[in-house]
């Protein structure tokens, strides 16, 4: 069984049959420490093992794109349902975005988002697409994950923060759930759970495009050995051995 949410949280099946199903399970794969606790208590071989990141597909872009960019992209990439998490700092956004007039937010989704806030011409829109996605990430300049911290957030296993790294972007997350797991493991970026410490993190950025290299460069190093495709499969792989 694999497991990369918290989906005992699903109603209304999720709470009763989520236990029996785990209790069934030759071994259940989790996707972090969280879900991994979660589920011990149901099986005694739980694994952790993180999502996976195709390296050849998120290509670190050329570091010269940084510095040749007469823009600063605020980037974001999801479901245009998680657009309730970019309206928890979307006065910072806001506040940023009309403090540096060659700033612009990125977003990268199924459709546009209607910020209440922030003027449509501050915002770029890329109709999401895997043709497309890897590409618009590459032109970003930094790559952001807010989030609540709650049950359902700390289940996540970070798959938006590991496409920026992947891409060589510095990253501004929410230090909840598995994004603090990541932040630790190298220095990548900035961890932001207030107003002030978004548009700090956001401005110390702008600054310094030689730091946005260096702090993209130690993401992508990071992903390339704990959360690469190949890195994973060998972790899967030796658990599969272990259980024959």
């Amino acid at each position: 069984m694999d497991v990369d949410d918290a989906i005992w949280l699903d109603w209304p099946l999720g709470k009763y049959a989520i236990p029996h199903i785990a209790r069934e399970m030759d071994a259940i794969v989790a996707g972090n420490s969280y879900l991994a606790d979660w589920f011990s208590k149901y099986n005694q071989k739980v694994y952790i093992v993180p999502t996976a990141i195709d390296t050849n597909r998120y290509a670190k872009r050329d570091d010269s794109l940084a510095e040749g960019k007469d823009e600063f992209t605020i980037g974001w990439t999801g479901l245009a349902c998680n657009y309730k998490f970019l309206k928890l700092i979307e006065q910072p956004l806001f506040d940023f975005l009309q403090d540096h007039p060659d700033a612009r937010l990125q977003l990268v989704a199924e459709r546009p988002w209607k910020s209440t806030k922030i003027p449509a011409g501050k915002i770029r829109f890329v109709r999401w697409s895997q043709q497309v996605e890897a590409s618009a990430l590459q032109e970003m300049s930094v790559g952001i994950m807010p989030l609540p911290d709650n049950e359902w957030t700390r289940g996540k296993c970070s798959f938006k923060m590991l496409q920026y790294m992947a891409v060589g972007l510095p990253v501004v997350v929410s230090p909840v759930g598995m994004n603090n797991e990541i932040l630790a493991k190298g220095d990548i970026g900035f961890a932001a759970d207030s107003p002030d410490k978004w548009l700090q993190a956001m401005d110390t950025l702008y600054k310094s495009t030689e730091l946005q290299i260096k702090l993209g460069n130690n993401g992508r190093r990071v992903v390339e050995q704990h959360f690469s495709a190949t890195a994973v499969a060998d972790a899967l792989a030796d658990i599969f051995k272990s259980l024959v």
